[in-house]
């Protein structure tokens, strides 16, 4: 049984040996950076946010003593990316109100929030940042937030295709949805920007061939190296067989 998670499948990609390190050896690598930190803060920040504010019809409110306690408590590192946030579901808001004025409030708060899935069938596991209604009522997108900068470079972009095509396909075999995932969302709170694409046939079964060639490679136990530029950011580089 070969169980893969977003994460554990990426790690393969980029350096097998890695992957063999964190998830074979499960080898304490590393401490929690600064940005590991900034990311879970928002992830915090995002789950928590929806709980403390309240729409109706034309009028967004937030909790004023919980806003200001989360940015008081929040890192210097974190806090804009909170505040663009914020500015984000606002601009959000009117969107969903220029839909639906009478009911607005079913396209906002989003469906799903940091849902922990586990597929023992398709030995496949990972927690999905959201999941909101679409405007036709009976589809849904899928939303990951990523505290990175962001970056359309073409390999970054597959990349990303991928893991949120590994989304979809835990959310449709989950039962917790009763309409398909037609659309992926990625938003960055960094620079506010958002990168939302229709799913495609091809990204599917590019995930479903990737997932396939990682399992085999796990199975014969082939965790070669990868050498690239990312190589001296690993928190393995100081015990990696190949000189970096």
């Amino acid at each position: 049984m070969v169980f893969l998670s977003k994460s554990s499948l990426s790690t393969y990609l980029v350096c097998p040996k890695l992957y063999k390190f964190l998830y074979i050896d499960k080898l304490p690598l590393g401490t929690k950076s600064p940005a590991a930190q900034r990311g879970l803060d928002l992830h915090q920040f995002a789950y928590d946010f929806y709980d403390h504010v309240t729409v109706t019809g034309s009028i967004f409110y937030i909790d004023p003593t919980w806003l200001k306690e989360q940015l008081i408590i929040a890192t210097e590192d974190a806090k804009p990316f909170m505040e663009n946030f914020l500015e984000m579901e606002k601009q959000r808001w009117k969107l969903c109100v220029e839909h639906d004025s009478k009911h607005p409030e079913k396209y906002f708060y989003p469906v799903l929030r940091e849902q922990k899935i586990q597929n023992l069938g398709l030995e496949i596991t990972g927690i999905v940042d959201r999941v909101d209604l679409n405007f036709d009522k009976k589809t849904y997108t899928v939303i990951d937030y990523k505290t990175e900068k962001f970056d359309q470079r073409p390999w970054k972009l597959t990349e990303h295709r991928r893991e949120m095509a590994f989304y979809k396909l835990l959310l449709e075999t989950s039962g917790l949805l009763d309409g398909k995932i037609t659309h992926f969302c990625i938003y960055y709170p960094r620079s506010n920007n958002v990168w939302c694409e229709q799913f495609t046939w091809r990204t599917i079964n590019a995930l479903e061939k990737k997932m396939q060639e990682v399992r085999e490679g796990i199975l014969a136990e082939r965790f070669p190296c990868n050498i690239s530029l990312f190589c001296r950011w690993c928190d393995a580089n100081t015990m990696c067989p190949m000189e970096v």
